[in-house]
């Protein structure tokens, strides 16, 4: 008769995530007992809050829906989300390069560090979060555009996954769809996080992923 591995498997797995990921005894305490107790789906609110502050999910954490005086955007907890902001680090790819995806080499940029970016139509940027995140084994997150400025056809959402496991800032693919230019300032509501608890957790996080530890915005990467 087979073995069963249904109960060994997922505590070997959370294990090791807790392994290589460095998380204190507290904070595997705490996910362990998520991780037993609450039932897979995408998070709420609270649950965003209860992990991001327990287990440094989210920083710096915005514990409710801030929207600045003229801003189209608004950041911080919501609903069933979290709106990062955008950055100060702009990166761009300068034109005129041959790009094998079949044998990829070194890519050349136009980088900058500024407060506002006017985006021009039809033009890419790669901007960064302000927020760092760190993702437990059993929870992943997709990035989603933000309403108010999907009306303005600005699209931020090109990176769509962050995989169970990851840390660091998340780079943002930023497309002016629209007819004008677009001004981005750092510090705005960028684009919303959902979270999903896994039914278990994954085997191979993403703990050592090429993107995984990135600061500034980082471009395609062998």
């Amino acid at each position: 008769m087979p073995r069963d591995f249904s109960h060994s498997l997922p505590e070997q797995y959370l294990e090791a995530s807790f392994k290589a990921a460095a998380y204190t005894p507290d904070q595997q305490e705490f996910l362990r007992w998520i991780y037993a107790n609450w039932q897979p789906g995408q998070l709420a609110d609270w649950q965003i809050e209860v992990i991001a502050r327990e287990a440094e999910m989210i920083s710096p954490f915005v514990p409710e829906k801030i929207r600045p005086t003229g801003a189209v955007a608004s950041y911080g907890l919501s609903e069933n989300n979290y709106d990062v902001r955008l950055g100060r680090h702009f990166k761009k790819l300068k034109s005129g390069q041959i790009i094998d995806t079949g044998n990829l080499q070194p890519l050349e940029y136009d980088e900058s560090e500024q407060d506002f970016y006017d985006l021009e139509p039809g033009k890419t940027v790669l901007g960064v979060t302000e927020e760092r995140l760190w993702l437990p084994s059993f929870i992943s997150a997709k990035v989603e555009n933000k309403s108010s400025l999907a009306r303005l056809f600005l699209d931020a959402s090109r990176t769509t996954s962050l995989r169970p496991g990851v840390k660091g800032l998340t780079t943002l693919e930023i497309t002016n769809h629209s007819e004008n230019v677009i001004r981005l300032h750092a510090g705005m509501g960028i684009a919303s996080i959902l979270f999903e608890k896994l039914s278990a957790p994954v085997r191979n996080g993403y703990h050592e992923g090429r993107y995984c530890g990135q600061g500034p915005a980082v471009g395609a990467q062998i």
